[in-house]
């Protein structure tokens, strides 16, 4: 499958073998129907003009002949000699050569076949015939009309389809443009920013009215997701208030005696109250201010915070990598790929890269675990998935932490994805979006 191109190539390039095809099509049928009848008109018109000649010669008396041959020279421009005799010449060829047209209209005004031809100069024409026994050679200028109505007719068929060519790019322009702006509107709109749809002004009304129902959805979606962060942020304001509470009835408790009950429902608990706040983090998909940030600095505290948790953890990378980023997004996103890797790697050593060039960067991290197969390498940024099908904490996450790694991710404008590592394991990483 060929990579996709813009609307604007794509009009320029279906304009272009149009206009080729329409310029062909109409130098074809000019010169099939209007340039060859033409020159075959011509050619009989002289074939005419040649046998009355030869006849008209052959008529007068000798003393005569040497004024008619100049009068047939300077009124017709031919030049007839009645020994045959003349300049060797070289047929011309093609179907739509001047001598072979004149060579067909000779062929049915006498009875011997001519000789029609071109001189060594290719500037005249050489034909000889006999007629009524006499030979003759008569030589004229070979004609320009073909030629010059061929050329008149290639300027004004070029200037047309250019004319037609700018005319068009002209108004593929105009139309593209919005639709550029549109696109650019609607990447900002999802990476959760406010910007303008300016196509109120445009004059096309298909585009306008396209523009219109954007916004439109936009505000829609707007509401829905302030609706649904109101419910969302409701529904754990009224279930963290009885966790509080019970949290605290279990504190007041007195100490286990061995069966570590309170402990594991306080565990429990806070489970819970986590849980809750991914939830409404993951509904929320706020958009938070980038800064200048130095990339490795931050992923060395990051290594560093995880290792005195207890994740073996190694980082790699350049000494300062400084790029425009939200720190806390991206903090959030390392951190969530790094635990699921010492989890699901069954806690083995995990790695972590960074590659920076020119202000652009990419993180990897990489575990030794079972990996992930490729039919769920998408599905796990899904909410609520995980590989491990009980919903036990004590096996897994939540299965929200991808899922709220990738819309961080997406609302700063990065690309996160999953993939194998080379010797057995995963590698996630996490780049600059290209576009």
């Amino acid at each position: 499958m060929s990579a996709p191109r813009p609307l604007f190539s794509h009009f320029t390039r279906a304009m272009a073998w149009a206009l080729a095809a329409q310029l062909l099509l109409a130098l074809v049928l000019m010169v099939a129907l209007v340039l060859r009848p033409l020159s075959e008109r011509s050619a009989q018109d002289k074939a005419a003009l040649i046998v009355l000649s030869a006849k008209t010669w052959l008529e007068l008396p000798p003393g005569t002949r040497p004024d008619f041959e100049d009068e047939l020279r300077e009124r017709h421009g031919l030049v007839l000699e009645a020994d045959g005799a003349g300049r060797g010449e070289a047929p011309g060829g093609g179907w739509m050569a001047y001598p072979q047209l004149l060579g067909r209209a000779l062929e049915r005004r006498l009875d011997a076949a001519p000789r029609v031809g071109l001189d060594a100069g290719l500037d005249q024409v050489v034909v000889r015939l006999s007629v009524h026994g006499q030979p003759f050679a008569v030589s004229f200028d070979a004609p320009r009309l073909l030629g010059g109505q061929l050329m008149a007719l290639s300027l004004v068929l070029l200037g047309s389809t250019a004319l037609a060519a700018f005319v068009a790019m002209r108004m593929t322009r105009r139309l593209v443009r919005p639709l550029e702006a549109m696109a650019k509107v609607a990447q900002a709109w999802g990476r959760g920013r406010d910007a303008p749809l300016a196509v109120r002004d445009c004059e096309v009304l298909e585009v306008r009215e396209l523009g219109e129902r954007l916004e439109q959805m936009m505000r829609m979606q707007r509401r829905l997701e302030h609706d649904r962060t109101t419910l969302l942020a409701g529904i754990s304001h009224d279930l963290r208030t009885p966790l509080a509470r019970l949290r605290l009835a279990l504190e007041m408790m007195p100490e286990d005696e061995g069966d570590g009950l309170r402990d594991a429902m306080v565990r429990d608990v806070e489970a819970m109250d986590r849980l809750i706040g991914q939830a409404l983090q993951l509904a929320r998909g706020e958009t938070l201010p980038e800064a200048s940030v130095d990339l490795a600095g931050l992923a060395r505290q990051l290594a560093g915070d995880h290792r005195r948790n207890g994740v073996e953890l190694d980082f790699s990378g350049p000494a300062a990598c400084v790029a425009p980023c939200e720190p806390q997004a991206l903090r959030r996103i390392l951190g969530n790929l790094i635990d699921n890797a010492w989890r699901y790697s069954g806690f083995q050593p995990v790695e972590m890269t960074l590659q920076c060039d020119h202000g652009r960067w990419r993180f990897e991290v990489l575990d030794r675990g079972p990996g992930i197969p490729g039919d769920m390498r998408e599905a796990v940024f899904q909410p609520f998935v995980r590989l491990e099908p009980s919903r036990s904490v004590a096996t897994g996450g939540s299965g929200l932490g991808l899922a709220i790694a990738r819309q961080l991710a997406q609302v700063q404008g990065w690309r996160l994805g999953l993939g194998p590592r080379e010797g057995g394991g995963a590698r996630a990483w996490l780049e600059m979006d290209e576009a």
